[in-house]
């Protein structure tokens, strides 16, 4: 007889029988994928898009409670109505409707460097007349930030007695 079989171990068999996991692959996530049901993520997450749409339709109240309840959990402090930000190379997520080009920061790395910066004007321009949308000028590798809007970089001073 297996474990599974005792009475006292089948709650522990069902738990660990039922996990699933993910070793999320960002090459494979960003890469075009043929669209899915999105009933179940991928191992590699290569059909979260999909997932991300279905979770997005299905979403009613309930849901929407349980995945605040989950975030709440996972992110200390996190109550109500409250400011998230997410990250994303995902051009499908840019181009949502919910999210105005104002909300859009645009981040890249230079020399090792992050430069952190508001969108240039070409690109507002661009956005605003409808030209391209975010997601097209993300894959198109046009989205960075206004090399003017970053401010300069500073020496944090930790102690009183350094030199400024």
């Amino acid at each position: 007889m297996n474990a599974a079989g005792l009475p006292e171990f089948r709650p522990l068999f069902d738990v660990l029988s039922s996990m699933g996991f993910y070793n999320l692959n960002p090459d494979t996530i960003r890469a075009l994928q043929a669209p899915d049901k999105g009933e179940l993520l991928a191992r590699d997450g290569s059909n979260l898009s999909s997932v991300l749409e279905r979770l997005g339709k299905l979403l009613d109240g309930s849901t929407s409670l349980r995945i605040k309840e989950y975030l709440s959990r996972i992110v200390p402090g996190l109550e109500g109505d409250a400011q998230v930000l997410v990250t994303s190379h995902s051009p499908e997520l840019l181009d949502a409707p919910e999210i105005s080009n104002a909300e859009i920061i645009p981040v890249m790395a230079e020399q090792g460097k992050t430069l952190i910066g508001t969108l240039d004007e070409a690109t507002r321009e661009t956005l605003r007349d409808r030209l391209y949308t975010a997601g097209e000028l993300l894959k198109a590798n046009q989205l960075a930030p206004d090399l003017d809007s970053i401010p300069a970089p500073a020496q944090l001073q930790l102690f009183d007695l350094e030199p400024q």
